[in-house]
């Protein structure tokens, strides 16, 4: 991994192990910020930035987090070196004793790996509520939903499990393989009676493809009628039968929805994927997006079945598209077989996931 221009936290960093690591980043070209516990370090740390921090103070942290933000914007890594041990006879040792080296070697080593600096802070200073995180495959782009507030239901009591997103937009932000740059901005913004979530990048970083929720009726068709039930919510990102595909260019204007591919009214077509690569037919440059619906597929699965009584399934469809989006570029799509170990019982299957090579694990 290269180093050069990048910002490092090395925490336990005023002497020994946490000292040479520090230095030897900052040899490499990196800007290091090193912390421990004491006021000063006890080693020399030519060209790098000391601050004093405790791993196990949370206010600590909060405050370093802010002031790195301010004064770099991202922190692209952070070596946990901190750690302590307890030099004492057995008979001797207090119970205070351990705890202290637990808080410093767990809880500080743990909580040290998820304090990095926060993503596109300027948004979510306004904004703070977001999901559906997608990293360009090329590293140019990042994508997420938006949205106003929690949506609070039986089975999502503080309204922050990720699926409810009443009110999403899709937010864009440019980025390269080692960070995130902190301009997002609306791509699909919000609009009423509609939720916007799901997004997914092409391989080359020329479209985005994302879900639409017309927002339906309470409790939503697919699901049971106990409010209990997990997805049941309108303008859930979970399975929600109003769902559709739409597709946009990265840098904006109007998105298209994919009615060739959504299908009948009610599909619930959701989780769109790009494939890692794209090809060619007769001349036109083909994407190909996979996606969870619940439709039939002609009397072997879904057929003549009531909305809750469906599975949904894995289907691909072509998109065709160039510099400009013409009318729908979406084909009907294909049901992708073999995906239900016994095809008179389908599974439920949810989120497509391409993969160009399979490591086989043995044992």
């Amino acid at each position: 991994m290269k180093v050069a221009g990048k910002v490092v936290v090395v925490t336990g960093a005023g002497r020994g192990q946490g000292a040479a690591e520090a230095r030897l980043l900052a040899a490499l070209g990196a800007t290091v910020v090193g912390v421990d516990l004491s006021p000063d370090p006890a080693e020399e740390l030519p060209g790098i930035e000391y601050r004093q921090l405790d791993v196990t103070d949370e206010a600590g942290w909060t405050a370093l987090a802010a002031d790195l933000a301010r004064e770099h914007g991202v922190v692209h890594g952070l070596v946990a070196n901190a750690g302590i041990t307890w030099r004492a006879r057995l008979a001797d040792l207090r119970p205070e004793d351990l705890s202290r080296v637990s808080q410093v070697n767990v809880t500080g080593t743990t909580g040290t790996a998820t304090r990095g600096s926060q993503v596109v802070p300027s948004w979510t200073a306004t904004e703070p509520y977001a999901s559906d995180p997608f990293w360009s495959p090329d590293g140019s782009l990042f994508v997420f939903t938006s949205f106003a507030t929690p949506d609070i239901g039986t089975y999502n009591t503080d309204g922050l499990n990720g699926d409810m997103k009443r009110g999403g937009q899709i937010v864009i932000a440019d980025a390269d393989p080692a960070s995130i740059h902190d301009n997002a901005r609306p791509l699909v913004p919000r609009a009423n009676g509609v939720t916007n979530f799901y997004p997914s990048i092409s391989n080359d970083s020329k479209l985005v493809v994302f879900n639409q929720s017309t927002c339906g009726s309470d409790p939503d068709v697919n699901r049971a009628t106990a409010d209990s039930q997990y997805g049941n919510q309108s303008c859930d990102g979970y399975d929600d039968s109003t769902s559709t595909l739409w597709i946009v260019k990265p840098g904006g204007g109007n998105a298209t929805r994919l009615d060739n591919a959504n299908g009948p009214a009610g599909s619930g077509n959701s989780w769109p994927r790009f494939s890692p690569d794209k090809g060619n037919f007769r001349g036109d440059l083909i994407y190909w997006v996979a996606f969870s619906s619940r439709r039939a597929y002609g009397s072997q699965v879904n057929y003549n079945a009531s909305p809750s009584a469906t599975k949904p399934q894995l289907w691909i469809a072509a998109v065709k598209t160039g510099e400009v989006i013409v009318g729908d570029p979406s084909w009907a799509p294909v049901w992708m077989p073999t995906q239900n170990p016994k095809q008179m019982s389908p599974q439920g299957n949810h989120v497509p996931q391409w993969v160009k090579v399979i490591v086989v694990i043995e044992g």
